[in-house]
């Protein structure tokens, strides 16, 4: 094989590793924040969990279930992404790429599982 075909490979792998650390790392942070919601909804009563989260949690609704869900252990409902939430050159995660990685990733699991640089 070219030797610009080796370096494209290794810059490749090194990419994917990368994606994988940054998917894995924002599963985490998810699953965490589904195990400190759903610890505030066991402390409040019932009927002040919804203007709590309105009052106080600043993502979306869709993405506290998803959350919630994840850190129950249930499986996240799989979708296609819309081609409004492609990344369009925004390197950020908002919330709607989130929800996408967490799409993919089954309960319970890393996104990216194995070895990663």
């Amino acid at each position: 094989m070219k030797t610009i075909h080796m370096k494209l490979a290794a810059a490749i792998n090194r990419q994917h590793d990368l994606a994988c650390t940054k998917a894995n790392d924002s599963i985490n942070h998810a699953l965490e924040a589904g195990q400190l919601l759903h610890e505030v909804k066991a402390a409040l009563p019932r009927a002040e969990w919804l203007a709590w989260l309105e009052s106080n949690i600043h993502a979306p609704a869709d993405s506290v279930r998803r959350y919630m869900r994840l850190a129950q252990g249930k499986s996240l409902p799989k979708r296609a992404p819309k081609s409004s939430e492609v990344m369009a050159g925004d390197h950020g995660t908002n919330s709607t790429q989130m929800s996408l990685l967490l799409d993919l990733a089954p309960a319970g699991s890393e996104l990216c599982p194995g070895k990663v640089a």
